[in-house]
């Protein structure tokens, strides 16, 4: 069965713990997931990437993984430097992607 996570975005507001095991979000982009391990390893880090992931629903998606990947090559991986990323202009975020690509630390 295929899940289509954008659908459950409602849920897991009210109980952002369903997006730990919750089947429609093991079917994350790549970024989402890493970003995923990073924040569900803190306290709190559920709430944040429930946060996160219902950017979606306010802004283009692509804008939202592109702070995100850019927050990951920074090494600050946290909600309030995804959201604030980049300098809140998100009708930016690919060209900054593109033009000052920072290669994600492991």
């Amino acid at each position: 069965m295929i899940y289509d996570w954008r659908h459950y975005l409602a849920i897991v507001q009210r109980k952002p713990g369903a997006l730990r095991n919750g089947a429609p979000f093991l079917e994350l982009p790549p970024s989402f997931r890493q970003l995923q391990d990073h924040m569900l390893r803190k306290p709190g880090g559920d709430r944040e990437m429930v946060d996160i992931l219902a950017l979606v629903l306010q802004r283009d998606e692509q804008a939202v993984l592109t702070a995100m990947e850019l927050a990951l090559a920074e090494g600050v991986a946290t909600k309030t430097h995804v959201l604030n990323m980049p300098h809140t202009d998100w009708s930016t975020a690919r060209w900054l992607a593109d033009r000052y690509w920072i290669p994600p630390r492991h």
